[in-house]
């Protein structure tokens, strides 16, 4: 292409690596806003984790020991915690906790 010939050598790289990398930068915008939804979700104080079907046994155990307040935090935070801990907790709360959602109590 004879508009990418005229760019300066420093240009044309950046250019092939925004091409080669475009995929993998959307990705992490997408986990990036996902990051930020589960920093917004917040888990009542009064949750009993071990009523969470489908949550690991290690989930439930540190979920209760650390009781973090938001999906966020207990996905960044607790080592074991899973992506699928943290969609079925997600679940969960959604199902069961509508209302209060969003709340400590």
């Amino acid at each position: 292409m004879p508009a990418i010939n005229k760019l300066t050598w420093e240009a044309q790289r950046e250019l092939e690596v925004d091409i080669k990398y475009e995929g993998y930068l959307r990705q992490q915008l997408v986990e990036v806003e996902k990051l930020s939804e589960y920093e917004k979700k917040l888990i009542p104080a009064n949750i009993d984790y071990f009523e969470v079907d489908n949550l690991s046994k290690e989930a439930r155990e540190k979920l209760t020991k650390i009781r973090p307040i938001s999906l966020g935090m207990a996905r960044r935070m607790i080592a074991g915690i899973n992506p699928t801990d943290i969609l079925v907790l997600n679940y969960y709360l959604d199902k069961n906790f509508q209302s209060n959602y969003g709340k400590r109590n």
